[in-house]
């Protein structure tokens, strides 16, 4: 075979992945936001701040070469309409819990209805894996699932959620409408990752 030019200039992304776990992270921002489909939600951006997978979110944003830069620590908390549904009830308990954990997770501070107030506070996070069906392919990832106390996660006292999994059929499903669509092979793995090199890093 001939080499063709530029094959030594070419850097390929060798890619870290997250293991399942408990980790102990900073919050970066927490903006209010609504989405296309008219949800008030928090988004919460983090990044892991202590053990072996400390920066996690920030060394995967450098050392990526892809030009779409985008921070991947990010939990979406959806936001209450106070419509009486029951729906609604749920989404005031889980904002709720959300907050709580923070709470507790930093002596002293108080909600006060201040989103930029929880730039800079801990908060535990629970990490595991989902798998889902994307344009006929088989992806999995694993992500901040749930939050939990700080000391909870220091101490091991945590319970891990479950993994999302994908049933058999779910992936026989996909894998034959994929394969009368391209032809392809069904990848088996899947790191979602967008980010940059010699980037400024998008926050303080």
């Amino acid at each position: 075979m001939k080499k063709f030019s530029g094959y030594n200039d070419i850097n390929v992304d060798v890619i870290e992945k997250l293991p399942r776990g408990a980790y102990v992270l900073r919050i970066l921002e927490a903006k209010e936001e609504t989405t296309a489909s008219g949800w008030d939600t928090l988004r919460v951006s983090f990044d892991i701040v202590e053990g072996e997978y400390k920066d996690f979110y920030k060394n995967q944003y450098i050392n990526s070469t892809a030009k779409d830069k985008k921070w991947k620590g990010v939990k979406v908390v959806y936001l209450p309409k106070d419509n009486g549904t029951d729906e609604d009830e749920r989404t005031k308990r889980t904002f709720k819990t959300f907050i709580s954990k923070v709470e507790h997770s930093n002596p002293g501070y108080s909600w006060g209805w201040n989103e930029t107030g929880l730039k800079g506070k801990l908060v535990g996070g629970l990490f595991a894996l989902e798998e889902k069906i994307i344009d006929g392919k088989k992806v999995s990832w694993v992500h901040l699932f749930w939050w939990d106390n700080v000391d909870n996660i220091r101490t091991g006292k945590f319970t891990m959620p479950e993994d999302k999994l994908l049933t058999a059929d779910q992936i026989a499903n996909a894998e034959y409408h994929n394969s009368v669509k391209s032809g392809e092979a069904i990848p088996t793995d899947f790191v979602d990752v967008a980010a940059g090199i010699n980037v400024e890093l998008p926050f303080d």
